[in-house]
């Protein structure tokens, strides 16, 4: 990526987080349907649209719902959210979320895409670290499991492009951390 390029995906990425202060979730009572899950609650908001605890009617499961609210009318828009839809569809890894659907969805009219993932139940990287104070052994397990999930993307051609500790959530399972890195939006 050239000088110039650069530049510009600079300067896009900061007009999204501009615009989404102004963005509005489509979502305004709870529950709500889209497709074959119903929407119970907010996890997060971010630049695009937002993360919502969802049940899926067929398998029964709990899901993590992304739902893209702002308007993706640019080629580039359309592009990003394909390039993530694609990166989760190839990576099959315990450090990496599970994608389980993709589809899109008319609210008031206006379609709207949304990502069905696996519902990962844990804290940022950052916030288990703060809380579990774990010793340094520990925390290199950790930082090694999280090398091993990004590796599995390198070999399958994805780069993350934007791994941050709010991009890895940790869940203990049976005593034990387990790193998940999410949100490829940007692979």
């Amino acid at each position: 990526m050239g000088a110039h390029q650069l530049r510009e995906d600079v300067e896009r990425r900061l007009a999204l987080r501009r615009s989404a202060a102004q963005s509005r979730s489509p979502i305004a009572t709870f529950p709500f349907a889209v497709g074959r899950f119903t929407v119970h609650s907010l996890i997060q908001e971010g630049a695009a649209g937002g993360v919502y605890r969802a049940h899926q009617d067929q398998p029964e499961r709990e899901v993590a719902l992304k739902l893209i609210w702002r308007n993706l009318g640019t080629a580039d828009d359309q592009r990003l959210l394909g390039a993530e839809l694609r990166a989760l569809a190839l990576l099959q890894h315990p450090g990496i979320v599970h994608l389980y659907d993709a589809g899109t969805v008319a609210i008031d009219g206006k379609e709207f895409p949304y990502l069905a993932m696996e519902l990962v139940e844990g804290q940022s990287l950052t916030s288990w670290v703060d809380t579990a104070k774990p010793d340094l052994a520990a925390k290199l397990r950790l930082l090694i499991a999280v090398c091993a999930a990004v590796h599995a993307a390198h070999q399958r051609g994805v780069i993350h492009r934007d791994l941050k500790p709010d991009n890895v959530l940790v869940r203990v399972v049976d005593g034990e951390p387990h790193p998940c890195v999410l949100d490829f939006g940007v692979a």
